[in-house]
């Protein structure tokens, strides 16, 4: 068990890296060098066949899958997570939060619960700071630090009615805390075209 208060050193088997909201697959895979995971064992999605799917199969009983950024590199929303959770738990392996020091067998609630948080904090705010902040508020705290942030209603209202740019542009522009259904609900219908978002010339 090691010296009390002292994590025991893990040996990661396998690794897994998958680029999301402020952190690069380069990132990642730095951690995951620095805490001791080979490059020949790190899976990076999008890298020829190194995918979630070859993960799992490759996968044995009681390995342990290292993560920087734990369930979050699994998904962006909740069912992808849980989806991969599931596939790899079945085999038999653990999953491990190099950052946190937490592991699936044990913390599994914990490590999702902190994954939907960061997910939440990614599309709100345009910082990984501004994410980590928010990300760990609770709903109530989080909704008043939303709305005590946003631009301002007459700024706001401007954008909003700005037959020159589409809506998605609109709501891009309107920035943090306001959302096609809040601007909506404050001003009424834009009439504006449905466009997406259009390249910066």
């Amino acid at each position: 068990m090691g010296k009390k208060g002292v994590t025991p050193e893990i040996r990661i088997d396998r690794a897994y890296v998958r680029g999301f909201g402020f952190s690069t697959a380069k990132q990642q895979v730095a951690a995951l060098l620095a805490r001791g995971a080979r490059a020949r064992t790190i899976y990076i999605e999008g890298r020829g066949p190194e995918t979630l799917g070859a993960l799992v199969k490759a996968a044995r009983k009681d390995e342990v899958i290292g993560l920087a950024g734990g369930f979050r590199v699994l998904g962006d929303n909740r069912a992808q997570i849980m989806s991969a959770f599931r596939a790899l738990k079945v085999k038999g392996a653990v999953l491990f939060d190099i950052e946190t020091d937490e592991r699936s067998d044990r913390d599994g609630a914990e490590m999702l619960d902190r994954a939907l948080r960061r997910i939440r904090g990614e599309l709100t705010f345009g910082s990984p700071e501004e994410a980590v902040e928010r990300g760990v508020l609770g709903a109530k705290a989080t909704y008043k630090g939303i709305w005590a942030s946003r631009m301002p209603k007459r700024e706001a209202r401007k954008i909003w009615f700005d037959k020159t740019i589409t809506r998605a542009e609109a709501v891009t522009r309107m920035g943090p805390g306001w959302s096609k259904a809040t601007a909506r609900r404050a001003f009424g219908k834009s009439k504006r075209k449905k466009g997406p978002l259009r390249p910066e010339k």
